[in-house]
């Protein structure tokens, strides 16, 4: 069996790059992600009362107390991971960034989520409707500056976390990776 070559069969080359790159991306942030979300089999309330299970999995089929299997925490992860970066990929230019980045992001999306206006800030949008540092900086080719501002979320209820210091610092030294 011979091996397609890149861009036959109807393939969309630049779709098979952000793919591809998406793919080591998520490859080079996960154990990161593993490592400050935990894995927690139990349904249980986060520091700021969000029902949570699994490796940080939040939504409605989040039942406290309930145990769910290696399988669906696993299923959920994939699942979270490629919804983050999707989040980071409708608001940043992926030819302005590099993978390293592209990972840290995924990381800071999965903790945060995108933002809404009037609602939450978040990767992409702040609640003041304006867009976030992160973003503005990465879309405007500044590295150390996107990589930079994370630093700042570090919050959670107002209120400075140790944990998420720590995660930032972690973000932030995958994100300047050359």
């Amino acid at each position: 069996m011979a091996f397609m070559k890149y861009g036959e069969r109807g393939m969309d080359n630049n779709k098979f790059k952000y793919g591809s790159v998406a793919a080591a991306a998520i490859a080079i942030i996960c154990a990161t992600v593993i490592h400050f979300e935990g894995d927690v089999p139990k349904g249980y309330k986060d520091p700021i009362g969000i029902p949570t299970a699994g490796v940080g999995h939040t939504g409605p089929d989040v039942i406290v107390g309930k145990f769910y299997t290696k399988e669906q925490r696993e299923k959920w992860l994939n699942g979270d991971l490629e919804k983050a970066d999707k989040v980071v990929m409708s608001c940043v230019n992926p030819d302005k960034i590099d993978v390293y980045q592209r990972a840290a992001f995924i990381s800071l999306a999965f903790n945060i989520g995108g933002g809404k206006k009037g609602v939450k800030d978040g990767f992409c949008t702040l609640r003041s409707g304006k867009q976030s540092t992160v973003s503005r900086k990465a879309n405007a080719g500044d590295k150390p500056g996107s990589c930079r501002a994370m630093l700042s979320w570090n919050r959670a209820g107002g209120k400075v976390l140790k944990g998420l210091v720590r995660r930032r610092e972690a973000e932030y030294k995958i994100c300047m990776q050359k």
